[in-house]
């Protein structure tokens, strides 16, 4: 028998994302198929 485990994570991201190359701000990014804020 398997027993799952909950995890939480908190990912803090600000700025622009300009070194990501990316014309995103990094919170609009996904992570896990959500962006990081909604």
């Amino acid at each position: 028998m398997s027993s799952k485990k909950n995890l939480a994570a908190i990912i803090l991201a600000a700025g622009l994302g300009t070194r990501m190359k990316s014309p995103l701000s990094k919170v609009l990014h996904k992570v896990a198929n959500k962006t990081i804020l909604e």
